[in-house]
């Protein structure tokens, strides 16, 4: 009798092109399944920060209005609390910064690499603040 080598018979064959396509779909769906997720977590962060900037939208237009530096160091010090807010600054109507506040980006041995997979631009969030906005909500209500 005429014997095949195991290599060469066809049930390994099968076997070894079954487990390398089940290898690459599972690398396939799990690319997917990362990038869904990061999408996700991306909108989420950005609610977030929408929903931060909200809560303190109308007491930093007072600030800018009265040009209150204490004031407004006092909100970005409470907007602060966000360890993702990193540059935070309230400006008058002249364009002028009134108070700023900047901390530098943690030190991690990975930061280059999330940077390079998460952040594709700088993300920033503008608010103008306008203090006839309140005086028009409140003429709304009545």
């Amino acid at each position: 009798m005429n014997s095949v080598a195991f290599t060469k018979s066809l049930s390994f064959k099968q076997t070894r092109n079954a487990v390398i396509i089940a290898f690459c779909l599972g690398v396939i769906f799990s690319l997917i399944q990362i990038s869904y997720d990061l999408t996700k977590a991306k909108q989420e962060i950005g609610v977030n920060i929408s929903q931060v900037i909200k809560s303190v939208e109308r007491p930093a237009s007072k600030a800018a209005y009265a040009l209150d530096q204490d004031f407004g160091k006092e909100i970005l010090e409470g907007l602060f609390q966000y360890r993702s807010i990193v540059r935070a600054e309230i400006l008058d109507d002249d364009a002028e910064v009134l108070v700023a506040l900047e901390r530098p980006l943690g030190k991690h041995k990975l930061r280059p690499l999330t940077t390079a997979i998460l952040v594709k631009k700088k993300s920033s969030h503008q608010v103008y603040l306008s203090m006839f906005r309140p005086l028009i909500q409140i003429l709304q209500r009545n």
